[in-house]
């Protein structure tokens, strides 16, 4: 199931309309990313971490919430 609804996603990042706000500007070489790890202060410190790099990052404890940020964002 978790396959299908990744399939899923990746479809519909490459149809026409995709409905994902267009990505903010950012500094140069920054990425934007999908930070997923269920242990809070390890998720807390890696986006702090990648943050001061000056990268925009998402954040998620489980599968669940990381496609549904990958179903809302953009991501590099």
């Amino acid at each position: 199931a978790l396959a299908a609804k990744i399939r899923e996603v990746l479809r519909r990042a490459g149809a026409d309309g995709d409905p994902r706000p267009a990505a903010s500007p950012r500094a140069p070489g920054a990425l934007r990313i999908l930070l997923v790890e269920d242990e809070a202060l390890i998720r807390m410190n890696t986006a702090d971490m990648l943050a001061t790099l000056k990268h925009t990052v998402f954040e998620a404890a489980d599968a669940r919430e990381a496609l549904d940020v990958l179903a809302r964002e953009k991501i590099d």
